[in-house]
C-alpha cells in the first residue's frame, strides 16, 4: 500500500488567516467603486488594443491588394 496520505474532512469550518491577509488579492480594492472603475478601465484598454490591431491588419490587407 502507498504511504500517501489523503486529506481528511474536518469538522471545523474553514477560517481565514489570523492576519486576514488575502493571498489571491480579492481584498485589494475594498472600495467597490474603485474596483469597478479599475475593471472598466482595463476593459476599455483591451478593446482599444483590439481595434488598433484590427485596423493595422485591415491596412496591411488593403495594401497587399
Amino acid at each position: 500500500m502507498s504511504d500517501i496520505k489523503t486529506p481528511q474532512a474536518s469538522d471545523e469550518p474553514h477560517s481565514p488567516a489570523a492576519d486576514d491577509s488575502d493571498t489571491e488579492g480579492h481584498n485589494l480594492w475594498v472600495n467597490p467603486s474603485a474596483s469597478r472603475e479599475m475593471t472598466n478601465s482595463r476593459s476599455r484598454d483591451m478593446e482599444r488594443e483590439m481595434r488598433d490591431r484590427q485596423r493595422a491588419k485591415d491596412a496591411k490587407d488593403a495594401k497587399s491588394r
